[in-house]
């Protein structure tokens, strides 16, 4: 028997695993959403959903980054197809066949509190890192105040539909604002112009069933590419002899190159 040849052993062994490091990149799972903001919590967005965003912990700042999938998602009425910081009062809207995700960046000042507001339609699932979060829909508002809380909302036919994956929420009725309502994990709680029925237990298999939608979209945690200046290239002709001293002051060529700097974040 022959001896096996150590390098061509080491060059097979090399050339698997550039494979299989390649293979991994190209079929790599979808960040969980809490991944995004595991501090600051994240709202995702069904098709056909209206919210507007505060983050009272960062009054003056870029509060979250959005992240699209579809080419129906509008930041204070104007398209965007790309990930995109906003600041307080942004009013992120999708429409038919297009999700979009707000990932909350940490306070910077103060206690980190979050409200998502005018939630008139649609579907909301979310979670609130290690914020204060409040909801408001036009039959009432909620309020997460321990860490890690997870929800879903229904919003329609003038109904608001509240189910609690984890954590806790305190639901208040617009029209009986004194009086809470305390919804545990694994509980739900409808809120209409009538009151609040609930809360009621709600399953595991319901919960997925309600939350299956946010498989329809895909997100990526990759910064989009910035360009800052230009510079010039200058070219030279080889047959031409380097500028003596007295013309080191003169303007360079007409024929200039300039070339885009592209940064990556």
């Amino acid at each position: 028997m022959h001896a096996s040849n150590p390098d061509s052993t080491l060059c097979r062994t090399m050339a698997v695993a550039a494979f299989v490091v390649l293979l991994s990149a190209c079929t790599a799972a979808p960040m969980r959403l809490a991944e995004f903001a595991p501090q600051g919590g994240y709202v995702l967005h069904d098709e056909n959903t209206t919210p507007r965003f505060w983050h009272r912990g960062r009054p003056a700042d870029v509060i979250a980054t959005l992240y699209t999938d579809g080419n129906n998602i509008f930041l204070d009425d104007r398209r965007v197809t790309i990930n995109t910081p906003i600041r307080n009062g942004a009013h992120v809207r999708t429409g038919p066949d297009s999700g979009a995700l707000v990932a909350f960046e940490p306070a910077n000042r103060g206690r980190c509190h979050i409200e998502v507001r005018d939630i008139s339609v649609g579907r909301l699932l979310g979670g609130t890192g290690e914020c204060l979060y409040t909801l408001d829909t036009p039959q009432g508002g909620a309020r997460a105040e321990t860490r890690s809380t997870e929800y879903h909302v229904d919003v329609h036919q003038g109904r608001t539909e509240l189910t609690i994956l984890s954590g806790r929420m305190q639901v208040l009725l617009r029209s009986a604002p004194g009086r809470p309502v305390t919804v545990n994990a694994f509980q739900e709680v409808l809120l209409s112009a009538d009151g609040i029925i609930g809360p009621r237990p709600v399953s595991a298999e319901e919960i997925k069933r309600r939350t299956q939608w946010q498989h329809k979209f895909s997100f990526r945690q990759k910064a989009p590419a910035r360009f800052e200046f230009n510079f010039p290239i200058i070219k030279r002709s080889r047959s031409k002899p380097d500028p003596r001293p007295d013309d080191a002051d003169q303007a360079p060529p007409a024929d200039d190159q300039y070339r885009t700097k592209r940064i990556i974040n």
